[in-house]
C-alpha cells in the first residue's frame, strides 16, 4: 500500500515525494502498488456530490506513477465495521444498528446503489489514465451476535449473497468501462485473535471457496499480517502457503 498524506493524494503538497519515492521504488525493483480510496474523499456527505477535485489528484498520481513503470491498483478501501465512522460518508446509516457503518452496503439496498453508484462515477472519471487493477479490501460480513451472521436483508438475500453480487457488479463496472484493466478482492486471510493466541483461516471460514468469487476475479488476493506469537506461526504458514 502506497499511503500520501491523510490519502488525500494532493498534487500540489506530494508530487515531490511522489516521484522520489517512485525512483526508489524503480531501483529497488518494485512493479505494483496499490493507493487506498476512502469514500468520504470520493463522495460527499451529500449523496450524489463527488469529489472531482481529489479525483483529478488521482489522474495526475497515476500519469506519474505510469512515467515510472508502476502498475498501481486502485482500492476502494471500504471499511466493513463501526472503524468505518471516519472514512464513510454519513448518509451511510446501516438499518441493523441505525450507525453510520461500512456494512450498509450489503444490509440495505439503498446503500448498495449508493456504493455502486459511487464506483461507476469514480471509475468513468478515471478512464483512460493508465492504472492495472480495480480492488475492494478486506470484505466480512460478520453481525454483531452470532444470530445475525448470516441472516436476510430487505432485499431477501444473506450479507454473504449480497457481497457475492457485490463482486460480479464491481467486474461488469470495470469491464464494460475499461476491458483490459483487472479487477480483485483483497481478502483475509490467516487472522490471530485473543491477543495473537489464536489463529483461523478467515477466507476459508467466511467464503468457503466459493466458485462465484473467483468467476468474478481476473486474479484473487490475501491480506496475511504476520503474527507476533511464535506459537502459531506454524499454523499462519500453513494457511498462507494453502
Amino acid at each position: 500500500n502506497y499511503m500520501s498524506l491523510y490519502h488525500e493524494y494532493d498534487v500540489v503538497r506530494a508530487e515531490q515525494f511522489w516521484r522520489r519515492d517512485f525512483a526508489r521504488f524503480k531501483q529497488d525493483g518494485v512493479t505494483t502498488i496499490s493507493i487506498s480510496l476512502y469514500w468520504i474523499l470520493l463522495e460527499s456527505n451529500t449523496r450524489g456530490i463527488y469529489g472531482n477535485a481529489f479525483l483529478n489528484n488521482i489522474r495526475t498520481f497515476l500519469s506519474i506513477a505510469n512515467e515510472y513503470g508502476l502498475q498501481v491498483i486502485v482500492t476502494f478501501h471500504t471499511l466493513w465495521g463501526d472503524d468505518s465512522l471516519w472514512c464513510t460518508p454519513t448518509y451511510v446509516v446501516d438499518p441493523i444498528s441505525n450507525n453510520n457503518n461500512g456494512l450498509a452496503i450489503v444490509r440495505s439496498s439503498d446503500m448498495y446503489n449508493a456504493f455502486m453508484d459511487m464506483v461507476i462515477y469514480t471509475v468513468t472519471y478515471l478512464k483512460g489514465y493508465p492504472k492495472w487493477c480495480y480492488a475492494i479490501n478486506e470484505p466480512w460480513y460478520w453481525g454483531r451476535t452470532d444470530t445475525e451472521i448470516d441472516f436476510i436483508t430487505d432485499n431477501g438475500k444473506t450479507q454473504k449473497e449480497n457481497f457475492i453480487t457485490l463482486f460480479q457488479d464491481l467486474s461488469n463496472t470495470v469491464k464494460s468501462t475499461e476491458p483490459a484493466i483487472n479487477f480483485t478482492v483483497r481478502f483475509g486471510c490467516a487472522a490471530t485473535y485473543n491477543n495473537d493466541q489464536n489463529i483461523k483461516n478467515l477466507f476459508e471460514e467466511q467464503w468457503s471457496w466459493d466458485q462465484r468469487i473467483f468467476s468474478a476475479l481476473d486474479f484473487i488476493g490475501f491480506t496475511s499480517y504476520i503474527p507476533t506469537n511464535n506459537a502459531v506461526m506454524s499454523t499462519w504458514r500453513q494457511y498462507v502457503n494453502y
